[in-house]
């Protein structure tokens, strides 16, 4: 079955793509064949084939999705779409926060460079938050292994074109698993239990909630989950949810201090200072967990 989407212009599915090819907590998990990425997921517990690719242009964008799995039903076309509009960002309008560059000369050669890209985000933001606790103290290749396992045996695939695309849990799935089961997989009691509390929380929680909560409320939601600190909640909000005024998490973890300080002095110059990167970013306004990510997605 066929389904179309209408991005908010500006809309460039080819940064989108690029994007998706160096993105490490997925990287494999949706192919990109040609000029289109193909994936897998679940729907009120069934796995569903997509293929995604452009059917417009940057400045009057389409999308044609083409949906595979026995008897769609309606509602589970509705929800598919949904959800990849979703990941995809097409609802964001770009228009305010380009309009706050023009008082930044340099960062609004990185909105040239990246003009129309909207930020791609997890496949959903419960997929996020369970990342978010697999990588913690963790080698990205280990918490991708363990990513890989939890897909494998909750998640499913489907198989597009010869190519076997897997499928991310959704939480009534992982909700019904054993911490035996789910230690096993991940190689950690701890986070087993972790995964397991967040995903009965995300199974409970009202879909009105996680959908359209002030950002604050969500924030303090998401803070109440076991392993969901400050960094972490900021990471969920701007990549799982979408949400761009969601804080920037500086001065919650160093590594993230420095490879935000590094990106921006690429742009910026090489003596631009912490405090001075502050300052940037509360220019921006809600639209700074925006301006982050194209600083670090060039």
């Amino acid at each position: 079955m066929v389904g179309w989407l209408k991005p908010r212009a500006p809309f460039s599915f080819a940064h989108a793509l690029a994007f998706l090819r160096r993105f490490p907590p997925t990287e494999g998990e949706r192919p990109i064949v040609g000029d289109a990425v193909l994936g897998a997921m679940r729907v009120q517990g069934r796995t569903l084939g997509f293929r995604v690719e452009a059917a417009g242009s940057v400045e009057a964008p389409s999308l044609r999705c083409a949906l595979v799995a026995d008897d769609l039903r309606p509602a589970e076309v509705e929800t598919a779409l949904v959800r990849i509009g979703g990941w995809l960002g097409i609802e964001d309008d770009l228009g305010p926060f380009y309009a706050l560059t023009r008082h930044d000369s340099p960062f609004a050669a990185v909105v040239r460079e990246l003009y129309g890209y909207h930020q791609v985000r997890f496949f959903t933001p419960f997929e996020n938050t369970c990342w978010a606790i697999l990588g913690q103290r963790t080698p990205i290749g280990a918490a991708r292994r363990a990513k890989r396992g939890l897909m494998r045996r909750y998640g499913g695939s489907y198989v597009l074109g010869g190519i076997a695309c897997m499928a991310f849990p959704e939480p009534d799935d992982l909700a019904r698993a054993t911490l035996a089961e789910l230690g096993e997989i991940v190689g950690s009691e701890r986070k087993a239990e972790r995964l397991l509390a967040i995903a009965r929380a995300f199974a409970e929680a009202e879909p009105a909630f996680l959908r359209s909560a002030p950002t604050e409320q969500l924030a303090a939601w998401l803070t109440s989950l076991p392993g969901i600190g400050p960094w972490s909640t900021a990471f969920i909000l701007l990549r799982g949810f979408g949400r761009a005024d969601a804080p920037l998490p500086l001065g919650t973890t160093e590594t993230f201090d420095r490879e935000l300080l590094q990106a921006a002095r690429s742009v910026y110059g090489d003596d631009l200072t912490p405090a001075r990167l502050a300052e940037i970013a509360e220019q921006y306004g809600q639209w700074w967990g925006y301006w982050g990510h194209y600083l670090r997605s060039r």
